[in-house]
């Protein structure tokens, strides 16, 4: 029996293909390929990426081959708790990954955010989850440059990023 692909693996690895090859890739193949990832516009929408959908190069080929690593990888990792209040009301809580943090930032367009700038993003983020269990204090310090970082630099990573630090000052209270 054939083994069995989830169809968003399977277009992430025709995405990896291309870009991996030596090879010029066909402008044809990058037409397929968006045409293919046109499935995911109202996910890509949700999350401000559908500007990806858009770019018929090879760096669009890039961001949507990690676009689309994050969303599988957030929709097979996240977690949702629900718990039963009463008869008539539940309650929901999700907690984000630092993985789907640092993934939102690397999908950003270019013109948000340069290189360098989400590397040391993501470095700060990394701090971020190490000071976790180490007192509020911390997190609090760590949070503040992240505060900073945002703010002075790249003000458009603000709604990817600060969702994971509020969740991190909460559960450090």
């Amino acid at each position: 029996m054939a083994e069995r692909v989830d169809p968003s693996w399977q277009l992430w690895y025709d995405i990896y293909d291309l870009v991996n090859d030596d090879d010029e890739i066909a402008q044809e193949e990058i037409d397929c390929i968006m045409d293919q990832a046109e499935g995911y516009r109202f996910q890509m929408r949700c999350c401000g990426c559908e500007y990806i959908l858009q770019e018929h190069n090879e760096s669009g080929l890039r961001k949507l081959m990690g676009w689309i690593g994050s969303f599988v990888t957030t929709s097979n990792a996240s977690s949702v708790d629900i718990s039963t209040v009463s008869m008539s009301s539940a309650e929901a809580s999700s907690r984000l990954s630092l993985s789907q943090t640092i993934a939102a930032v690397w999908s950003l367009p270019d013109a948000a955010i340069s290189d360098e700038q989400r590397a040391e993003l993501s470095k700060l983020l990394s701090e971020l989850e190490k000071s976790e269990g180490k007192g509020k204090q911390k997190v609090l310090e760590v949070a503040k440059r992240i505060g900073n970082f945002l703010f002075d630099k790249c003000i458009e990573a603000v709604p990817s990023v600060m969702p994971a630090v509020i969740q991190a000052i909460q559960q450090a209270s």
